[in-house]
């Protein structure tokens, strides 16, 4: 029987987690399936190629938090318009049953942000094969992701070099 897992909170580590979780199916001979959601266009994630090395179907919708960023109406329209083809294809590859990992990387903070309607994200889980494990990550998971999943980790930051100034260093944090 698969599972819903949620990695959330304002700690880091939520991707890397679901990567490594991928990474490990990997190992095992699982389908994995990667899908991640606003990313900025130019962020080097190190963990994209790996995945894709190791035979991990990926996908990769970029685009950038609203409320971090986008200055316009039409960046917001391109958003919802990139996060409404974000969604068809993560429906799908649910519906596909190829895979046996299923992440969804930031799909909590596309939620958060009404680029994906709250109440198709938990349809999608309802629809998804029983066996198929399904990751969702990212920060402010609702209360109902988090309800209806078997296993929630909250990220807490306790402290970050980000605080004193320090950038992301490649390989590390990116």
């Amino acid at each position: 029987m698969g599972c819903v897992h949620v990695y959330t909170g304002d700690g880091k580590g939520k991707t890397s987690a679901a990567v490594g979780l991928g990474v490990r199916a990997l190992g095992h001979g699982l389908r994995v399936c990667f899908i991640q959601l606003l990313k900025p266009p130019d962020d080097p994630s190190g963990e994209i190629e790996p995945l894709r090395k190791l035979g991990a179907e990926v996908f990769r919708f970029q685009g950038q938090r609203p409320t971090f960023t986008l200055r316009s109406e039409k960046e917001r329209a391109e958003l919802v318009a990139s996060s409404a083809l974000a969604f068809a294809r993560i429906r799908q590859v649910v519906s596909s049953h190829r895979h046996d990992v299923v992440i969804v990387d930031e799909l909590c903070p596309a939620i958060a942000e009404g680029l994906i309607p709250e109440e198709a994200a938990l349809d999608l889980l309802k629809m998804r094969p029983p066996d198929m494990e399904f990751v969702i990550t990212g920060r402010d998971a609702p209360a109902s992701l988090t309800e209806a999943a078997d296993l929630v980790t909250r990220m807490e930051c306790v402290r970050h070099p980000y605080d004193s100034g320090d950038t992301d260093r490649p390989g590390i944090d990116r």
